[in-house]
């Protein structure tokens, strides 16, 4: 009678007993498995073989009833150990102390390993020749493949255990040959192969032997033993030693052949072990009161225990199989895919996923496993109110958001309604109180961060145009949903979300805004999503409902802050919305066009603020005085808008007189600062071309429109200023225009051409003339100018003038013939160059050799370079590099070289 005691209420495996005895005069005392047979050792020497029941239940059938001896050695004596060797067709045993061969087919007695009197156990190691390091385990793949080989590609190993010695055997020639005998510290009680190691127990330490030169290196078990040590041999190239720790626990390290930790984690035991095992994702260990099944990882969870009396050898091959000296018992492992359902339908999620990696089919097949049972895990915490853990499970991009929103049926937007169709729909609806809402609400809230980064990650990284817009459509639920989420949970954090880049769906957000009443927020959705228009519809409606100054003032202060904001391609939503706040405050409403703490009101299309101003000329001034004095402005358009202002304002008849000299004054600066190409002189000329007076502003437009006649006409006969007109030709003067050459004979001709009915003006205007012959001779043609004097003027009068002129011709005739002389010297330095170079001759005879292929010149084409030296001309590589000076600037004509050559 056994007990099994599933610690999870999930049976790993199914325990069946196929094998008793009653009332035999022996008892079990090894087991071993090949194939389907089972091999028992008994008290008597005896060789039971049982065959496998193929349903794994009924009662196994022997298979050798004659009960063949071991041998005449073993007769009667109690076998203690089986090992076979299927690679090489071998039943290795031992009894009476030998270790005994016998045929693994025919279980026919070959002889007994000589010089193994004395062993207390043994361990065998198969391997490919020079492959050391090969996983030999016999459930390993590795070893399997085995099978198919030639064993003389094989090597078989053999260690007996003896008393306080192991010795080694190596397989030759159909028989075990000694290779090494080591000798050991204590009796050693528990040894397996790894590689070309022996890993030896002895009671407190664990040593690594080397066979090949018998060094030895203790295991590090951080000071910690086992007074009944335990070495296995498991998969992988991995081995399990045993630890006892205080208060009897015992612990499984695992170790790689080399000694160093395989694993972050070791594996706790309610029981002490004898024998271990492992078959993924489980380790399995044979102890006192049965078996305990744990799973292999850093959980180390106790999945099973099953109840047995007098375990004592436990095999694994493709069977497992539990034998005690009365007994045997065959394990057969649940199937994978009948454990998973029962491990989700109990609610154990995280080990079916252990177990569902461990299932032999494609990678897509076991990722679409892991997925459902990952959904079904977070619908599962999602019913026991679990919220934040449910989310968590779902976090991954493998899950799309409809996964998580199908749980939030009183929350999920319209947008989410479309494509709920596409995600497993969750199971009914769950009833939950308005607190435990909130809390399953702030979770979702959370998951929705995380997954919106996410989806920015991905249409960043897009591929397809297809896979971008999938992307974006589920960003714009993720976003909405969330909006949703923080007005029934968080309202404080909606102007943040706002304010930032969202993808929230516009309708959407505008009914759950308008329903919440958040005007703000939804002005700063629609100041984010750049619908401007509906945004200052909401903000002009709230100054025109405003009831007491105070609202007001406040309402217009927010919408001349929204205006400041707006760019340059907004600047016709800007003037269209201004009214409102220019009509009631004006330096509220300038500030939106003008302000230094909003620089990007620079970026406004300024023709576009110009017309609108246009209906308050006083502010378009100030506008343009500030754009052209505060901002550098420079265009013509603009420029000229403010000279037509001042003209404007200049022209008025009803404006106050000091208003206009001010105008006046402005726009002379205005012209005077500008040039041709900042200004549009003709359109302000029309505008002042009838008026009377403005001289001065008229001579400045004449200046820019190239009327410099008109120019000076107006200042010496209208008003009689010689001065300004004698400046503006110095401004204007250049003697190398055709439109300026002439201004000062213009000049001279207004002072002596004018008529006047005074003496006084005649004498003055000759004094004028001739102080412009004194100043200027140089900007004056000397003949014209003198025939322009009345006959009447003085020799002493222009005296100045005859001198200057003289003086600038002799100041002409002596740069003439300096120059003269500077080309003649030139001219004379280059002939006698030339001489020297016309006087070069060269004669070479049959032993003249070219420079580069140092062959005879004779009567071929060569050249010659500066320096005398002579080349073929197909040797010559560049026409302007020597051979025998590649530098630059090196190779210099030498009329010496020549001549040496002559």
């Amino acid at each position: 009678v056994f007990v099994c005691l599933c610690v999870m209420e999930v049976t790993v495996f199914e325990c069946n007993q196929i094998v008793e005895w009653r009332s035999v005069p022996f008892f079990v005392t090894s087991l071993e498995t090949v194939g389907n047979d089972i091999l028992l050792g008994t008290s008597q020497g005896r060789l039971l073989v049982y065959t496998v029941p193929e349903d794994g239940v009924s009662i196994a059938k022997l298979k050798s009833p004659k009960n063949e001896f071991l041998g005449p050695k073993a007769k009667k004596t109690s076998v203690t150990q089986l090992c076979a060797v299927p690679e090489f067709e071998m039943l290795l045993s031992l009894a009476d102390g030998h270790v005994h061969m016998q045929s693994l087919t025919s279980f026919a007695y070959v002889g007994v390993v000589e010089k193994t009197k004395g062993t207390l156990f043994f361990t065998v190691d198969v391997q490919i020749k020079g492959q050391i390091d090969m996983d030999t385990h016999r459930r390993g793949a590795q070893r399997r493949a085995l099978e198919t080989m030639d064993k003389n590609d094989l090597s078989l190993r053999l260690c007996c255990v003896m008393k306080k010695k192991m010795v080694i055997f190596i397989f030759k020639g159909n028989q075990f040959v000694l290779y090494k005998e080591l000798v050991t510290p204590d009796v050693c009680r528990s040894a397996e192969w790894a590689g070309k190691n022996v890993v030896a127990g002895y009671k407190k330490e664990y040593d690594i032997v080397n066979v090949d030169n018998g060094k030895v290196e203790q295991v590090d078990t951080d000071g910690r033993g086992c007074s009944d040590p335990l070495v296995t041999r498991l998969m992988y190239n991995v081995y399990a030693t045993l630890i006892e720790e205080e208060r009897g626990r015992y612990v499984s390290v695992f170790k790689t052949m080399d000694g160093f930790p395989a694993t972050n984690y070791s594996v706790n035991w309610t029981e002490k072990p004898k024998l271990i095992d492992t078959i993924e994702p489980f380790i399995i260990a044979v102890t006192d009161k049965g078996v305990e099944v744990r799973f292999n990882d850093t959980s180390h969870r106790l999945v099973q225990t099953i109840s047995l009396p007098k375990v004592q050898h436990f095999v694994f091959g493709e069977h497992i199989l539990l034998s005690s000296p009365n007994a045997c018992w065959l394990l057969t492992p649940t199937r994978y895919e009948t454990l998973i359902s029962e491990m989700k339908a109990k609610g154990f999620f995280i080990d079916a996923k252990k177990i569902a990696r461990q299932i032999n089919e494609s990678v897509s097949d076991n990722v679409t496993r892991l997925r459902g049972l990952t959904l079904s895990h977070a619908h599962f915490e999602f019913k026991k109110k679990n919220f934040s853990a449910a989310l968590k499970l779902l976090q991954d991009d493998a899950f799309p958001p409809m996964n998580v929103l199908v749980l939030y049926k009183w929350l999920m937007p319209s947008i989410s309604k479309v494509t709920a169709g596409e995600a497993e729909q969750g199971d009914e609806d769950l009833e939950l109180t308005d607190d435990e809402k909130e809390v399953a609400t702030r979770a979702l809230s959370q998951y929705l961060t995380e997954k919106r980064r996410q989806l920015r990650g991905l249409i960043e990284k897009s591929v397809s145009e297809d896979e971008r817009v999938q992307n974006e459509r589920l960003l714009m639920m993720v976003d909405t949903t969330q909006l949703r989420c923080y007005i029934n949970t968080q309202p404080q954090l909606i102007g943040p979300f706002m304010r930032v880049e969202n993808s929230v769906d516009i309708d959407e957000a505008e009914k759950m805004l308008n329903a919440a009443h958040m005007e703000k927020e939804l002005i700063q959705l629609y100041s984010r999503r750049g619908q401007h228009e509906k945004a200052l519809t909401i903000l002009n409606n709230d100054i025109i409902n405003s009831k007491d100054p105070s609202s007001q003032s406040t309402a217009l202060n927010v919408m001349a802050t929204y205006l400041q904001r707006l760019r340059g391609d907004d600047t016709e939503t800007v003037v269209k919305y201004c009214d409102s706040v220019l009509t009631r405050d004006e330096r509220l409403g300038m500030s939106v066009f003008i302000s230094d703490t909003f620089l990007n009101v620079k970026e406004f299309k300024r023709d576009v603020v110009v017309n609108y101003l246009r209906k308050f000329p006083h502010l378009l001034i100030e506008y343009l005085e500030y754009v052209i004095g505060e901002w550098g402005e420079t265009s013509l358009k603009i420029r000229t808008e403010l000279a037509l202002a001042y003209c404007a304002i200049v022209i008025d008849q009803s404006a106050r007189r000091e208003v206009k000299a001010t105008a006046q004054l402005k726009l002379f600066n205005l012209l005077n600062e500008s040039t041709s190409q900042t200004i549009d002189a003709s359109a302000v000329m029309r505008q002042l071309v009838h008026e009377q007076g403005l001289i001065h502003e008229k001579v400045l437009l004449y200046g820019l429109l190239q009327r410099h006649e008109e120019a000076l006409e107006a200042l010496t006969r209208d008003i009689n200023d010689y001065e300004t007109a004698e400046n503006y030709c110095l401004k204007h003067f250049d003697r190398n225009k055709v439109e300026t050459e002439n201004l000062f004979m213009d000049l001279l001709k207004n002072f002596l051409t004018k008529d006047s009915a005074r003496v006084t003006d005649a004498v003055r205007n000759l004094s004028g003339a001739l102080n412009v012959l004194r100043k200027h001779a140089d900007k004056l043609d000397p003949e014209k100018a003198l025939n322009l004097l009345p006959n009447t003027t003085k020799v002493k009068d222009i005296q100045e003038f005859l001198i200057a002129i003289l003086k600038q011709r002799e100041e002409k005739r002596r740069s003439l013939a300096i120059k003269r002389h500077l080309v003649k010297t030139e001219q004379l330095q280059i002939n006698k160059q030339k001489i020297a170079i016309h006087k070069i001759s060269f004669t070479f005879n049959e032993n003249t050799v070219c420079a580069v292929c140092r062959k005879p010149l004779r009567t071929y084409a060569f050249a010659i370079y500066p320096c005398g030296i002579h080349v073929h001309l197909y040797c010559q590589n560049k026409e302007k590099t020597c051979p025998q000076h590649t530098d630059d600037g090196r190779c210099r004509l030498n009329i010496s070289n020549f001549n040496n050559n002559t």
